[in-house]
């Protein structure tokens, strides 16, 4: 690979596989938000985990473990009201 790095033909596929692969993973964000995104709520969790992933720079593992204590903290008091 480091032989063919810098043709320029080589670095054209990869720019083209670099795009479709952004484009497949914004469609699975797009699917996964349809599927799960119920309520304002999700919604918002949803926003703060993304800001927080990417403008604070945290984990994506403490994103998940964050929202999910949230999400159980929020529905346990819903079930009590």
């Amino acid at each position: 690979l480091t032989n063919f790095e810098q043709n320029s033909y080589v670095q054209m596929v990869f720019t083209g596989i670099k795009a479709a692969s952004a484009a497949l993973i914004l469609d699975t964000v797009i699917r996964l938000a349809k599927s799960s995104l119920h309520n304002k709520f999700a919604w918002i969790l949803a926003s703060i985990a993304f800001l927080m992933i990417t403008l604070v720079n945290i984990n994506a593992a403490w994103g998940i473990l964050l929202g999910a204590l949230s999400g159980w903290i929020y529905f346990s008091y819903i079930r009590k009201s």
